[in-house]
């Protein structure tokens, strides 16, 4: 329980009241699935914990143990414990697209059907990475859609303008910014570990 609330503790979203955990009963005590986002009193979304892990990259690189999909043509997910996560975002100068760098490594953790060796560690990188991009695409989106700059996209709107000041209608504008995920996360040949 204590590493998803750091997860949660150390997902900063900016223009956002607050981030607070979302709690559920369990024969155990309570449990966290994931975050809730205030702007205000108002509560503007809810993500799960694989999102607050990915909000939390953004704000600072970390590990975090991540769970993907079976690759094709396999029926069991794979488990990867990722270094050096990150996820940092550069609005180009059209003002419109946003180029997204997902990096780290990962050492396989689970992953009784995949093939060792190194044609099995580039079969699972290439899975990983597709899943990355795909993952974080899609949380950008949402984010965004709430009009929730976690990029920070917007101080670089302001370092632009000569008067230092965001443009009116800022936040109206997130929501149709277009993104280009480029993930290259590099699986370490062999099975690893904590």
């Amino acid at each position: 329980m204590f590493l998803h609330v750091d997860l949660v503790n150390g997902a900063f979203v900016p223009n956002a009241t607050t981030v607070t955990a979302l709690l559920a009963a369990s024969p155990g005590g309570p449990v966290v699935t994931g975050a809730a986002v205030f702007r205000g009193d108002r509560m503007v979304t809810a993500v799960d914990l694989r999102d607050v892990a990915f909000l939390r990259a953004m704000r600072q690189t970390g590990a975090v143990q991540l769970s993907f999909d079976p690759p094709p043509g396999k029926r069991f997910p794979v488990s990867a414990r990722m270094q050096r996560f990150s996820i940092r975002g550069r609005l180009q100068p059209d003002g419109q697209t946003v180029v997204v760098r997902v990096r780290g490594s990962a050492f396989i953790v689970d992953s009784p059907e995949v093939e060792a060796g190194l044609q099995g560690t580039q079969i699972r990188q290439r899975h990983i990475n597709r899943q990355l991009a795909a993952w974080t695409r899609d949380l950008l989106k949402r984010m965004y859609w709430q009009r929730l700059d976690v990029l920070d996209i917007g101080e670089t709107v302001r370092e632009r303008r000569p008067d230092g000041n965001l443009p009116a209608g800022w936040l109206d504008r997130l929501t149709h910014l277009q993104f280009r995920i480029d993930a290259e996360v590099r699986v370490i040949h062999g099975d690893r570990g904590y």
